[in-house]
């Protein structure tokens, strides 16, 4: 039987045994309908497919978050469309460097266009996938912080929501605008390094 503890009555000295309905709640976590509340507010649009990517991350039994096909095929605007933008400056920046480098090295010093465009599909398809498999992982990471920011600052749970609905979310203008900046950084880098190509 599940209610009975033999060792309860071979120990007097034994904590009393806990009726399993107790032991049932208390193995799930007290604060699970609160960190649920907080990612819907924070997340807004889509939370339900979020939440089914994270729901073994946060229950502790896995840390797979799985893979992201949107942000895969539009990882320049789906970075920053999330309000991740310090990834999405890395992102930028790696891009642009490689860019460069390749510029320099591959087509002015050694002449290899061939390889240029080779590597210019292997980096981007790379970059791609790396950022398929971990945007979940990061959007959820990124979540946590500024929730943690936010709950550090302020104890009323209404606006705590209220902020997190404020900072989170997705940003149309943020996803595009920053896309844009960025092609036009790319194209400034370009004419810098190569005028007579423009």
């Amino acid at each position: 039987m599940v209610d009975d503890f033999s060792t309860d009555s071979e120990n007097p000295f034994a904590a009393p045994a806990a009726p399993a309905s107790a032991i049932t709640q208390d193995s799930e976590p007290q604060e699970d309908s609160s960190v649920k509340k907080d990612l819907r507010a924070f997340v807004g649009n889509k939370w339900a497919y979020y939440y089914k990517q994270w729901e073994s991350v946060l229950e502790g039994r896995d840390q797979k978050t799985g893979f992201n096909f949107v942000a895969f095929l539009f990882s320049g605007i789906w970075l920053p469309y999330r309000k991740m933008y310090f990834i999405t400056f890395l992102f930028y920046g790696f891009i642009i460097l490689e860019t460069i480098l390749q510029e320099v090295i591959l087509l002015k010093i050694l002449n290899r266009p061939d390889i240029s465009e080779i590597l210019d599909r292997v980096i981007g398809l790379g970059t791609s996938i790396v950022i398929g498999m971990y945007a979940n992982t990061w959007y959820l990471s990124h979540s946590q912080k500024i929730i943690d920011e936010v709950r550090s600052e302020h104890d009323d749970d209404e606006t705590v929501r209220r902020l997190l609905q404020q900072r989170g979310g997705t940003s149309l203008l943020s996803g595009f605008g920053m896309f844009f900046l960025f092609i036009i950084a790319m194209i400034a880098a370009l004419v810098v390094i190569s005028p007579e190509d423009f």
